[in-house]
């Protein structure tokens, strides 16, 4: 995903008890998607307990 081997490249998720830390550096951009798509699917399995 990144041409340039001095980038770096950060996923930063911040919810309201504060930021959370999801480090892509070194995926692929099929990966960065499906990290997004994870992380979004553990939000609405979480929502669905509460």
């Amino acid at each position: 995903m990144i041409g340039n081997r001095d980038r770096y490249a950060r996923l930063e998720v911040h919810l309201a008890d504060g930021g959370q830390d999801d480090d892509v550096m070194g995926f692929t951009r099929a990966q960065v998607i499906h990290d997004c798509l994870d992380a979004y699917e553990a939000h609405l399995d979480l929502l669905r307990t509460v």
